[in-house]
């Protein structure tokens, strides 16, 4: 919806809790123009990696936009 981009800069910036969330609201307006719908294929986090830390981690998201 219109104003995703927007709210994705608000709601990271409350939370404290997005690296990048510029680029990710950037992206998700190229592919709203573009009608693009986002298909995910990983998901991992830090904590994954280094289960010892299951506090301060960090998520990575993988996919294509179709």
């Amino acid at each position: 919806a219109s104003g995703d981009g927007e709210r994705i800069l608000r709601v990271a910036a409350e939370r404290r809790n997005a690296c990048s969330s510029g680029a990710v609201a950037a992206l998700n307006e190229i592919a709203r123009r573009a009608h693009a719908r986002f298909e995910p294929l990983a998901y991992t986090t830090s904590s994954d990696v280094k289960p010892r830390d299951a506090v301060n981690f960090v998520g990575y998201l993988g996919g294509v936009f179709r």
